[in-house]
């Protein structure tokens, strides 16, 4: 984790090279607390989400404690996959962190509550080409699942197939989202060229 501080991590023979895996520990791969990371060329599995009883982004975690505060995680042709979390099976934007996701493959991830391959809670998100596939929730939005706090996604050439959820009451199996009139605002999810 990495709180405050900005770090750039970058495997320079690609993510078939440059593998981070955390199988064996728990936890979070790369975590950003008011602070930026850029990972480029990376392959991220085996992430568990954050410490404790709620675990957000399996492999990736962006969380800002305030709104002027600053969290920001920029993924460029990284593989995340084979993660778990409560929320957030590959990644989530929690607070009001912002996750951009660019030319990134999000697949077979798992989240036992909402968000199998990304979760968005206040924060903003994007993906812009690369995809979201074969990730599962135990609860809604087997691919991505957005909180009612206002948070914003946007999907630009971004693939999102074959996701599902595993919920009894029948939820989103690509998009999930609830509606909860406690914050005044809604969710907001975009797609363009998909």
């Amino acid at each position: 984790a990495f709180a405050g501080d900005d770090v750039d991590v970058v495997g320079y023979y690609g993510a078939s090279s440059t593998v981070l895996d955390r199988a064996g520990t728990s936890g979070t791969i790369l975590s950003a607390q008011d602070s930026a990371i850029y990972a480029e060329g990376l392959t991220l599995t085996g992430g568990t989400g954050s410490s404790g009883t709620s675990r957000f982004g399996g492999a990736v975690l962006s969380y800002a404690t305030t709104a002027s505060s600053a969290a920001s995680v920029s993924l460029v042709d990284c593989e995340v996959h084979d993660n778990s979390a409560t929320y957030g099976g590959g990644v989530a934007a929690y607070g009001w962190g912002e996750l951009l996701l660019t030319d990134t493959e999000v697949y077979d991830n798992t989240a036992s509550t909402s968000g199998g391959g990304v979760f968005v809670q206040k924060g903003t998100a994007s993906c812009t080409g690369g995809g979201v596939t074969d990730n599962v929730s135990t609860g809604e939005g087997g691919g991505l699942y957005m909180s009612t706090t206002s948070g914003t996604f946007t999907a630009t050439s971004c693939d999102f197939t074959n996701n599902s959820p595993d919920d009894a009451a029948g939820g989103a199996g690509g998009f999930g989202t609830e509606a909860d009139s406690a914050y005044g605002a809604a969710a907001t999810f975009s797609c363009a060229g998909n």
